[in-house]
């Protein structure tokens, strides 16, 4: 009676474990990066695979890795016996110039591929030296201040989704950082401190609407490397996002004397900074207004 049952219950064990937990079938969703039999080919997954010990987190980072424009992969099992594996697309955050290439960067630093010419359409990276740019890992910068400035800076205008107006960030040199707005104005974010505030309230301005913004169509310098005072200044005029930046280090705040041609005081996490061009709005003073 005791042997019968305890038979009974290793077959019952063995067909549910056969039934249920075995490997029938992979199928992959989510964007359509790569062939999907090149996803399956990575992954390996087999017929008869103990559906409970597939290594998924390993298959996971395989994918990442080999294949860069995956940018998270999900691996899930599905009882009875299916493999799902989700796949999100990365999405290009920036180019660096490095040399005569161009590495294609996500906004967590993985490199995504390298090649003759930059993707158009989003920010361009000049004035770092990776010692490290294999596509599927990410980018390694000796410098640990540029390292650290440049995160800060993909990840804030990837966070904004304004990858496509930001178009050009030159980091030559690091105490005088320029980052351009659709190639028409030339933001001076000066050295690292507070980049995540300078390039909010830089965005707000070109976001407002009516008199206290920055127009569609303006040309000119924003300075918003006086962090310290909250103060910002444009200077409208004709510019040249091709001008190189010097990588000798600058005088105080710069190399440039405060009271541009517009200024205005910019409280943080302000909802409407301003930035007047003449002509625009009484009272704008000449002097930096600290309140």
């Amino acid at each position: 009676m005791i042997l019968g049952l305890l038979v009974l219950l290793t077959g019952t064990g063995f067909l549910a474990e056969s039934l249920l937990f075995r490997v029938t079938g992979v199928r992959v969703t989510g964007d359509p990066v790569y062939p999907e039999e090149q996803i399956k080919t990575i992954c390996n997954f087999k017929a008869g695979d103990n559906l409970l010990f597939i290594p998924t987190g390993e298959k996971e980072r395989a994918l990442q890795e080999q294949l860069p424009y995956i940018g998270k992969a999900k691996i899930s099992r599905r009882i009875p016996g299916t493999v799902v594996i989700e796949v999100v697309a990365a999405q290009p955050a920036c180019c660096i110039q490095v040399g005569g290439s161009w590495l294609v960067v996500d906004g967590g630093g993985k490199v995504l591929e390298n090649r003759a010419d930059p993707i158009q359409g989003i920010l361009q990276v000049s004035g770092l030296a990776p010692s490290a740019a294999q596509p599927g890992k990410t980018i390694v910068l000796e410098d640990e201040a540029a390292a650290a400035a440049f995160t800060e800076i993909v990840e804030k205008v990837s966070q904004l989704e304004a990858a496509n107006d930001f178009t050009r960030l030159n980091m030559a040199n690091m105490d005088d950082i320029r980052l351009w707005y659709q190639d028409r104005v030339e933001c001076k974010l000066g050295g690292t401190a507070q980049l995540d505030y300078k390039i909010q309230t830089g965005y707000n301005l070109f976001h407002n609407e009516g008199e206290r913004g920055i127009g569609q169509n303006e040309k000119g310098v924003l300075d918003l490397s006086y962090s310290d005072t909250k103060t910002f200044y444009f200077s409208p005029g004709e510019v040249d996002p091709n001008a190189p930046v010097q990588t000798a280090p600058p005088t105080e705040n710069g190399g440039q004397e405060p009271g541009g041609e517009h200024s205005q005081n910019s409280e943080p996490n302000a909802d409407e900074p301003t930035a007047s061009p003449e002509g625009r709005g009484a009272g704008i003073p000449d002097q930096p207004f600290t309140g």
